[in-house]
């Protein structure tokens, strides 16, 4: 099996998320940084251990000269679990 990959589709107006391992899965944001933050979610509820995303947000963030926001956790995302 291959490594999951989160994939940006830009746009000029916002980005939508994707998960190669995930077709079912889709997520919006308004830019690369929102993207890579929501794909660094999914990436650690549904894929744990794989950290492309989460290395992309992280040097998104210290691009854009912000602190990176914390992962949320799954229980959170959906609060019926």
């Amino acid at each position: 099996m291959t490594t999951p990959r989160i994939r940006l589709d830009r746009t000029q107006i916002s980005v939508v998320v994707t998960c190669s391992a995930c077709p079912h899965w889709a997520a919006f944001a308004w830019d690369d940084l929102d993207g890579w933050r929501v794909g660094r979610d999914h990436e650690a509820n549904v894929h744990p251990g794989n950290r492309q995303a989460a290395t992309a947000y992280a040097k998104a963030a210290e691009r854009a000269g912000i602190t990176p926001a914390p992962a949320i956790p799954a229980a959170r995302l959906n609060p019926r679990q």
